[in-house]
């Protein structure tokens, strides 16, 4: 049928085929539509069918060859003005005088999603040759370009007899979900396949109400209304711990960010706070509501934990001794959420009183009410970078607030029903919102606009998440199904969908100037806390939240070794694991507050230097004699390692003055300074002596990692999304890095002569510096979180770099960058 041409007549209520090929002014077919004007139409790809827009906002398909009415696509309120169908047929996008833009599937006669409105009515609709995007016009005198896979159902999953409750993505494994049921089991999904891939039926007795990975994905906990908790392995999904204590209902989870604890809320008026490792509470329950406590959570360093209940209170605990700090008192209803703000500083609560309140999370004192909605607030949050609160409500509308004043920026509106939720995307960028009208609205919070409209639920929706990376939203709704829906936020490279690390260049320049060729190794089974070369860059050492650290051949990519300690010890990870200067030994820092010497050649032991009391962060070696180290017990320690037979052998040497847990030690290369940091925000700059010598201030947030440079420069990283290079000399600020969405987790200066940086962060990605300008020249992208990095020069090539990264999944990557 590529001889035919279809024309429309508005006036005349009829559609007709032409056969050019032979010129003849008879039309070949002439379709009526029905009684009303048909303002638009075209034909399928494949010249089987023709879509018709009618003027009473109908889509009507045809098959050609006999002009009978196959199917009719109803959706536009409005006149449909403009059609056209993606280049493989599968899907049509239509606009009309309604301002909206539909996307269809066209196989199977359904609406898909409805992308955001125009100001005025749209007057032209097409796909690019890939059928990737779509072009839109209109009388408002906008052209706008869209994501064509945005709403697309990647799966649709029926559980037939029973409700799913709860769902959430692995945020290390955009490929597996996990959701669970009314019929008290959890299901782990392989998307690839969509297919269960484990069922975890061996616990509960009661429905599940909440399904909660841990940051690294190394643990997943499931709570019941039969009041028990379970923690999972988070890779194998075996069972780990049964956690027995509430009397009743589980209401909500809440991992610790900076450990493994976790926090449960239950229809017992109680909270709980374990250890998901050992399965043991860690202090007696928290006591004090007289109704049930709907929500709980923990503030970003870990240290209290707030509960909302039913009886119109917030409480805010010492996650530490269990002391209640507060008790605050304003709401009229019961409270629905609580939730704090990313420097910990603000808590925001919601009720089902209609309004908000903000409060100071550290004097415990009402900053201020906020009114507006005009129903019960169902959820609310701070956004990722703490600037907006996002409320929900069941007026139908969600509201974004400025966080510091307190006050209504914006209403978004367009759920006809009450809102029961939402979900940011891993960036922040983007939030996904759920109804009772059974869709799914996803929105740009910094513009105030809606993206799209996601249909296809027969049912209220209950939860939302997005995946690792922005690609999927995952829904459960009433109507017995969980959907998977394609919605294409942000894209990735074939690399990054394999989850390694691809590179792009930034520049001409940079590109013609260095070459990354990268390799991939999988090291661990979870979190890599450390890595670090040998001095003659022939070894590495990893350490990891696995409780293990290992130790690799770079030239080959062999693992050398990996050391697992004996019991109790095995489930404590190290935290971090560094070479001598010499090459011969290794120290460890590990989370049972030991502080431990190997044989970097035999791989045994050596001794326990000293422990902290609490976890130990963070060691390195200070000079051939000494190691520094930093825990939770806010102590630097300065240790002698010659063992206490030797006389010269000095006591260990305590350096108060942190507030805070401290997360990082470095040592300058010629041994004249000493550096910490941590969860205080602060950096102490002292003398190899311990004296100190000033508080570097700056960072708004913890601060994770610090590297010295060959010239005694310093580099801080943080999780305000910053690293800074400090003048260690005068104390002063030389140069911000902004550039990662999210928490910096580590930070490295190149080799003495190379004047780099580098930077890993919870954006998946790696940034490579230039240090002394500032100016980003290359970046490394990987489907995880980007742990932890290591620079050094190749062996006998001094003209390549080799880098290693770690991420949150395990994995070890080696990346050799020549210079050209």
């Amino acid at each position: 049928m590529v001889a035919l041409l279809a024309g429309s007549v508005c006036a005349g209520w009829l559609a007709a085929c032409w056969n050019v090929k032979t010129g003849d002014a008879n039309a070949y077919q002439t379709i009526t539509t029905g009684e009303r004007p048909v303002n638009a139409c075209t034909f399928s790809p494949d010249d089987k069918k023709i879509i018709a827009g009618t003027w009473d906002g109908k889509i009507k398909e045809f098959n050609v060859e006999t002009g009978q009415l196959v199917a009719t696509l109803i959706g536009h309120s409005k006149s449909v003005q403009t059609l056209a169908y993606e280049p493989s047929g599968n899907h049509l996008v239509s606009g009309g005088l309604d301002n909206s833009l539909m996307l269809w599937d066209a196989q199977a006669g359904k609406l898909i999603s409805q992308l955001a409105r125009h100001g005025k009515a749209v007057t032209s609709v097409s796909y690019t040759n890939d059928g990737s995007h779509i072009l839109s016009a209109s009388a408002d005198a906008t052209t706008k370009v869209w994501k064509a896979n945005l709403g697309r159902q990647q799966r649709l999953i029926t559980t037939k007899d029973c409700y799913m409750y709860c769902c959430s993505f692995n945020p290390i494994a955009d490929d597996e979900l996990v959701t669970g049921s009314s019929d008290c089991r959890v299901f782990v999904w392989d998307m690839t396949e969509g297919t269960v891939k484990k069922t975890l039926d061996d616990g509960h007795t009661r429905p599940v109400t909440a399904c909660e990975f841990s940051a690294d994905g190394s643990l997943l906990a499931s709570s019941s209304e039969d009041g028990i908790i379970i923690v999972w392995q988070g890779s194998t999904f075996t069972r780990l711990h049964t956690l027995t204590g509430h009397t009743a209902a589980v209401t909500g989870l809440s991992f610790s960010p900076s450990d493994t604890r976790l926090a449960s809320s239950s229809d017992d008026f109680s909270v709980r706070i374990w250890d998901a490792q050992t399965g043991k509470e860690t202090i007696p329950p928290l006591k004090g509501h007289t109704n049930v406590v709907k929500s709980v959570s923990f503030d970003p360093r870990g240290k209290l934990v707030a509960s909302a209940s039913r009886d119109n209170t917030l409480r805010i605990w010492d996650s530490r001794n269990g002391n209640e700090l507060y008790v605050l008192r304003g709401h009229l209803d019961w409270l629905n959420c609580c939730h704090f703000s990313p420097n910990g500083a603000r808590l925001v609560t919601c009720s089902w009183d209609y309004t908000l309140t903000l409060w100071n999370a550290r004097k415990g004192e009402v900053i201020s009410p906020m009114k507006g909605h005009q129903s019960s607030v169902s959820y609310c949050r701070f956004s990722p970078d703490g600037k907006n609160i996002i409320s929900a409500s069941f007026d139908g509308t969600l509201k974004i607030w400025d966080a510091e004043s307190a006050t209504e920026i914006t209403t978004l509106s367009g759920h006809s029903a009450r809102v029961n939720g939402f979900c940011f995307s891993r960036d922040g960028r983007y939030i996904a919102s759920v109804s009772d009208d059974a869709t799914i609205k996803v929105w740009d919070p910094l513009a105030a606009t809606e993206i799209g409209t996601l249909v296809g639920h027969a049912g209220p929706i209950r939860d939302a998440s997005f995946s690792p990376v922005n690609k999927q939203i995952l829904t459960v709704s009433d109507d017995k199904t969980f959907k998977v829906w394609d919605v294409g936020l942000v894209s990735g490279s074939s690399e990054e969908d394999k989850g390694g690390f691809s590179t792009s260049m930034f520049d001409e320049a940079d590109s013609k100037e260095d070459k990354a060729v990268h390799e991939h190794v999988v090291g661990h089974q979870a979190w890599i806390n450390d890595v670090s070369f040998s001095p003659n860059a022939t070894r590495l050492v990893t350490a990891s939240d696995d409780g293990s650290w290992a130790l690799w051949d770079v030239t080959t990519n062999n693992k050398l070794r990996q050391v697992q300690r004996p019991e109790p010890h095995d489930l404590r990870p190290f935290k971090s694991a560094t070479f001598s200067a010499n090459g011969d030994l290794i120290v460890t820092s590990s989370d049972d507050g030991s502080i431990i010497l190997w044989d970097s050649r035999t791989r045994d032991e050596v001794r326990t230097i000293i422990t902290h009391k609490g976890p130990a962060t963070c060691a390195t070696f200070a000079s051939d004699t000494s190691v520094v180290s930093g825990g939770w017990d806010k102590y630097v320690i300065i240790s002698d390692i010659r063992g206490t037979s030797d006389r010269k052998a000095k006591s260990p040497q305590r350096l108060s003055g942190h507030e805070d847990w401290i997360l990082s030690v470095a040592v300058s290369p010629d041994g004249r300074f000493i550096a910490s940091s941590g969860w205080d925000s602060n950096i102490r700059l002292m003398g190899s002596d311990g004296s100190e010598k000033s508080v570097l201030l700056g960072h708004a947030k913890t601060v994770t990692s610090l590297s010295f440079s060959g010239d005694s420069r310093l580099a801080s990283a943080s999780y305000d999304s910053c690293v800074k290079i400090w003048n260690v000399h005068n104390s002063k600020l030389e140069k911000t890095l902004a550039g990662h969405v999210g928490h910096v987790h580590s930070t490295v200066f190149g080799p003495r002569g190379q004047n780099i940086l580098l930077s890993a962060g919870s954006d998946h990605t790696v940034k490579l510096w230039d240090a002394g300008s500032g100016r980003l020249k290359n970046e490394f992208i990987c489907q995880g979180p980007a742990t932890k990095v290591a620079v050094t020069m190749m062996p006998s090539k001094d003209d390549c770099l080799l880098m290693a990264f770690g991420d949150s999944i395990g994995n070890l990557h080696l990346a050799h960058l020549i210079k050209h």
